[in-house]
């Protein structure tokens, strides 16, 4: 959300549960002003607000020219002070997959997160340590690991440290997620600000949204905001197709050869929500009105898209606690 419209444009969302008080609207306005002066940025976008057990986190980002490649996240917890946002480490991001539970709200403090252990049965199936029943093909072989474990407990310290050190492999952060095995992680302490970071990298991964033709792509492969961008009209806010993820294109995708008459490279350069899974993860509701269409992610409940139709009015707002509706595939 744009703040400069920040004030008028959060009534649009007031139906949907996203409200704020006028001292929280006054003070984000002005503080965001702040930032962009000081950041020297050209645009200053409000991103939403992350509810800890004991402090929230408000969330806002600035632009310079490119809209993917030159963008910084900050973060404050007094509406005042403005914190750069670091952006996560792989193991970090492969640790909160494992938290279910929401932010605490201090940012100095240190989550200890339990890895799980995985052993491989006789059959080949991988099992869970935790889910092992006593008695079972799986116990056997499990207590047979820990007498294991336990003779090579006598070696020498110095010797295992060596051992250690020559298998553990190198985590590259360019790597893909599901390529990190949990073996692979030394360190299982994160802190309330990393978990805040891989919170609101995912979130604008899987749902930070723009209307088709709002951004165009340059010859040398740039992404800048489109100044004969219109809006879409009624009938084409209706439709998901019409809607773009705000990221660089799954790789593939961007090649994909469509056939609809209306394609062009310039604008069409991103993943529509049409191709997002599963079918239905989006709800795209027009107001009562006819004049404002909204969007809800139902894998992150809280977020909400706007876009006034035949205007150049749009933004995203996130309102929750940073949890993922993982049941949404047995709920649709």
């Amino acid at each position: 959300m744009d703040s400069d419209y920040l004030v008028t444009d959060l009534d649009y969302l007031a139906v949907n549960g996203v409200t704020f008080t006028t001292e929280e609207r006054a003070l984000l306005h002005n503080s965001l002003t702040l930032l962009k002066q000081d950041g020297k940025f050209r645009k200053v976008y409000f991103w939403g607000k992350l509810m800890g057990l004991q402090k929230s986190y408000y969330i806002g980002f600035g632009l310079h020219r490119d809209i993917l490649r030159q963008k910084q996240t900050f973060y404050s917890q007094d509406m005042k002070k403005w914190n750069l946002l670091t952006s996560p480490s792989l193991s970090h991001r492969k640790l909160c997959t494992l938290i279910r539970k929401p932010l605490l709200g201090d940012p100095a403090y240190e989550e200890i997160v339990k890895l799980p252990v995985y052993l491989y049965t006789p059959s080949g199936d991988i099992v869970d340590t935790e889910l092992v029943v006593e008695g079972s093909v799986a116990s056997d072989i499990l207590h047979e690991e820990e007498e294991d474990e336990e003779e090579i407990d006598t070696e020498d310290e110095t010797d295992k440290i060596k051992k250690e050190s020559v298998e553990k492999p190198h985590i590259n952060d360019t790597d893909s997620l599901e390529d990190l095995e949990f073996d692979d992680i030394d360190d299982n302490v994160i802190t309330d600000e990393e978990r805040l970071a891989c919170i609101v990298q995912q979130i604008d991964y899987e749902a930070a949204l723009a209307p088709r033709g709002a951004y165009v792509r340059t010859p040398i492969g740039e992404v800048l905001t489109n100044r004969f961008f219109t809006g879409l009209d009624l009938t084409e806010a209706a439709k998901p197709q019409n809607y773009l993820h705000v990221r660089f294109p799954k790789e593939g995708s961007a090649s994909k050869i469509r056939t609809s008459s209306e394609f062009a490279r310039t604008i069409d350069f991103l993943d529509t929500i049409a191709d997002d899974d599963p079918k239905g993860c989006w709800s795209i509701q027009i107001d009562s009105t006819r004049d404002v269409a909204i969007l809800r992610n139902l894998w992150w409940p809280g977020m909400v898209f706007y876009h006034r139709v035949c205007s150049i009015d749009f933004g995203f707002i996130y309102l929750g606690y940073g949890t993922k509706n993982v049941n949404l595939p047995f709920m649709l």
